[in-house]
């Protein structure tokens, strides 16, 4: 039996190595070829690769895209959730959004806040985008959390201290 292990991790493993965190024997037996890949936020020249690589790979957002000033603002964003979270972005922007070509106002808030909303607190531009993105689930709550990635209670108690509840 011939096998080969890919493995990846977002820790300094030589670093652990030399703290006595990670098992040095493991180490040489998986270290055969090591690439080390900069955080999305270091590449912004791979998101609109990237981007067209996740529509193109998903049958149900065929003829459907981006358009450049929607891009633009994926490209400034820092990406601290990497590749996952850009993934999870576009479907979620595309899954929602009824539109062939999604533009700037079809993206969450949380990153256009910084140009539409500067200096709003936190709570502020949560509470913008929990309320878009429920009225782009048609006041589902459940599609409404499954597209946040909350559970739904969460989402109830947010809507509750908004002073929105049972309709």
């Amino acid at each position: 039996m011939d096998v080969k292990f890919v493995s990846a991790t977002n820790k300094d493993i030589k670093n652990e190595l030399g703290r006595g965190t990670f098992r040095a024997d493991l180490y040489y037996r998986i270290s055969a070829l090591t690439l080390e890949i900069p955080p999305l936020r270091e590449r912004k020249e791979d998101i609109p690769l990237l981007v067209d690589h996740i529509i193109k790979g998903e049958p149900t957002f065929r003829n459907r895209g981006l358009s450049k000033e929607a891009l633009k603002i994926l490209v400034e964003y820092p990406w601290p959730g990497n590749v996952r979270e850009l993934q999870n972005l576009v479907h979620r922007t595309l899954l929602i959004s009824k539109k062939d070509i999604v533009g700037p106002e079809d993206l969450p808030t949380d990153l256009t806040a910084d140009s539409r909303a500067s200096g709003s607190r936190l709570e502020d531009v949560e509470r913008e985008h929990i309320l878009k993105v429920l009225k782009e689930a048609g006041g589902q709550r459940g599609k409404a959390a499954e597209v946040l990635g909350i559970d739904p209670k969460t989402l109830y108690r947010k809507l509750l201290s908004y002073g929105i509840g049972e309709s």
